[in-house]
């Protein structure tokens, strides 16, 4: 086998809380995290020259070290004591800057198409290991299994999965960067000694099966920070919710809005909306 091509899907936070600051200077979270049928397309393809060399179809990213793709892949050859010699190439359909972590699932595929490409066999969780130095949402993108996230991002525990519904993802021409938005977090929130808590009710709602109960109990924090500063966020989630969206919210440090819709028409006639007003839209499924 000379050539191996992994899904690498983009991923929501149902909710998401920041519950303090660690020592390591990473922030505590909590949330409940699922992937989405949106996916890039990752293959990495063995060479004869020592070596990684990466190609993307978004002239815009990185093809370097500043690639998350490209650590994942140094990380992994250095775990298993090899020198690497191998050719990626990344196929972008997830956007960048959207808290929707199509870099971090860039990398978890590339250390499972790895695993598979060098006969590695590493287990899933040694594969999290290696992660962990790469960034947190690359430890949950490795087995991208429905989770309640939470630590900096490497305590994960399975939990149910959403019900029955259609995902539609939208954003509109402004990024966020995640660490001003953690910064501007701390500003609002000090020690966030008084968080905690509430994205264990969000759990819950996973377990009761109801898409009312999760659409009433699902939150983002990093709303309060981003969304004055994007009025296109606004827009976007009203657009959802006037189309039928259960639920609309800001995924990850946004500015990607997910809705989740109980009728597949409801999603498409709101991606057709957003799309008008030349936004970013794309109906999925959840995984």
């Amino acid at each position: 086998m000379n050539t191996v091509t992994e899904k690498a899907c983009a991923k929501i936070n149902i909710c998401l809380d920041v519950t303090g600051i660690r020592e390591d200077g990473y922030h505590s979270i909590e949330s409940v995290m699922l992937c989405v049928t949106l996916a890039d397309d990752v293959t990495v393809e063995k060479t004869d020259d020592i070596g990684i060399t990466l190609e993307c179809s978004r002239s815009d990213l990185p093809t370097g070290e500043k690639n998350l793709a490209y650590k994942a892949a140094a990380a992994f050859y250095e775990y298993i004591e090899e020198n690497p010699r191998v050719h990626i190439k990344l196929i972008k359909n997830i956007p960048d800057q959207a808290g929707l972590a199509g870099g971090s699932a860039d990398a978890a595929a590339v250390l499972r198409a790895l695993n598979t490409l060098t006969g590695a066999c590493l287990s899933d969780e040694t594969l999290r290991k290696i992660a962990e130095g790469i960034g947190s949402d690359v430890i949950f993108c490795v087995s991208s299994d429905p989770s309640f996230v939470s630590g900096r991002g490497e305590i994960i525990d399975y939990c149910a999965p959403l019900p029955e519904c259609t995902v539609l993802l939208a954003k509109g021409n402004s990024g966020v960067k995640t660490p001003g938005a953690y910064r501007s977090l701390d500003v609002m929130y000090g020690d966030y000694s008084e968080r905690g808590g509430l994205a264990k009710k969000c759990l819950d709602a996973m377990y009761s099966g109801s898409l009312d109960a999760i659409s009433e109990s699902a939150f983002n924090i990093f709303e309060e920070i981003v969304i004055p500063n994007d009025p296109e966020i606004s827009l976007i989630k009203d657009e959802m919710k006037r189309n039928g969206a259960s639920l609309s919210l800001m995924s990850g440090s946004g500015s990607a809005v997910f809705g989740l819709y109980r009728s597949e028409s409801d999603a498409r006639l709101a991606q057709k909306a957003l799309r008008e007003k030349g936004f970013f839209a794309e109906v999925c499924k959840p995984l």
